[in-house]
């Protein structure tokens, strides 16, 4: 009988380190998995770093520059006939959106020149 209880209590005593073992992998596999998380974060923040700063170069060295900066929630189509481009602005929100152009652009469908800040009215078109 003593021999039994002496055997159950190695046994306990197996399981015990064995839960010790266990908690401290799962606590190496959680850093571990947590740096990976911030390497990751690292190397999107240097992409997009560097994708910004080529940009900026090839501006540079190409005087390119955009013609209008378009904000999120506006869609922006191209048609493109016989190698005439144009483009067409949709406003499909239920509120104006302010598009701001950096060169002045003529507005096809009312005739004007639009430069600068223009506020692109609720469900609006405007084809630059």
């Amino acid at each position: 009988m003593t021999d039994t209880l002496d055997s159950l209590r190695r046994k306990v005593d197996s399981a015990t380190e064995l839960g010790s073992v266990v908690r401290t992998m799962k606590a190496l596999a959680a850093a571990s998995a947590m740096q990976y998380e911030h390497a990751v974060a690292a190397l999107d923040d240097y992409y997009r770093t560097v994708e910004l700063g080529m940009v900026a170069w090839l501006r540079q060295m190409t005087a390119l520059h955009p013609l209008l900066k378009v904000p999120e929630h506006i869609e922006v189509s191209l048609r493109e006939k016989e190698g005439s481009r144009v483009y067409f602005l949709l406003n499909h929100q239920n509120s104006p959106i302010r598009v701001q152009f950096y060169k002045p652009m003529h507005d096809f469908l009312t005739g004007n020149t639009i430069s600068g800040n223009y506020d692109l009215p609720p469900h609006g078109v405007l084809v630059p």
